[in-house]
């Protein structure tokens, strides 16, 4: 009677420690990350940028310093927050991105999705995470409380990841080392992006759908756009 106990205990705890091992060290699978819920918002907010201001003629390149999405069922708009204390919006139009320019908010910049250097929202709505699946997983590590997956790539390999305007240039010939995207295990949405020295904190909120209309110069130029597909 008391092997055949033993014999039960020492079972239990072999699975009880295989659990816990599996709980531990969680391995990733498709999505390896999830879609936003409907009616979210999200800010990414730059921290130790290596990116610098500069002045080319009249304009000023500001750095970016947060970049929040609102999101229904897919992207619909963009706010900028840029280093001069200034604020952008952006409209999204798939498949064009209609921005306000950061050097002069009555300029309105046409952006097409697809196009070097523009956030492709056709495919996903973490543009430039696509690398993010299996073969670039390293580990799973705690990250302020959070069990998180971790994805590494060369970061010369970066270079689809639009950076701040003034800057594509001069990062992507000094990049070097990793490019690293952590994931909670749990929600499978980003919470850190390290990209050319700059490090991308995610905060994900819920949108209450409220958002300023666009300017009747957006919505002529949206017209004129779409009335050409």
């Amino acid at each position: 009677m008391n092997r055949m106990l033993t014999f039960l205990c020492m079972a239990v705890a072999i699975h009880s420690s295989q659990t816990f091992a599996q709980t531990e060290n969680p391995v990733p699978t498709e999505p390896y990350l999830k879609l936003p819920g409907k009616m979210t918002q999200w800010t990414t907010a730059v921290k130790n940028a290596a990116q610098t201001g500069s002045t080319t003629g009249a304009k000023t390149t500001a750095k970016l310093e947060a970049t929040t999405y609102f999101f229904s069922d897919k992207i619909d708009l963009i706010e900028k927050k840029w280093s001069n204390g200034t604020k952008t919006l952006a409209w999204v139009f798939q498949p064009y991105v209609l921005e306000e320019a950061y050097y002069d908010s009555n300029v309105v910049e046409v952006k097409e999705m697809g196009r070097p250097g523009v956030d492709d929202f056709r495919k996903t709505p973490y543009p430039g995470l696509q690398w993010v699946d299996k073969s670039t997983f390293k580990e799973v590590i705690i990250m302020d409380g959070r069990l998180c997956f971790v994805y590494t790539r060369p970061a010369t390999s970066s270079r689809d990841y639009p950076l701040p305007p003034g800057d594509r240039e001069d990062s992507a010939s000094a990049s070097s080392g990793q490019e690293t995207v952590w994931v909670d295990v749990e929600a499978r949405v980003p919470i850190r992006h390290f990209l050319d020295g700059s490090t991308f904190d995610y905060r994900f909120g819920a949108w209450d759908g409220k958002v300023l209309p666009p300017p009747p110069s957006v919505l002529n130029l949206k017209a004129s756009l779409l009335g050409k597909r």
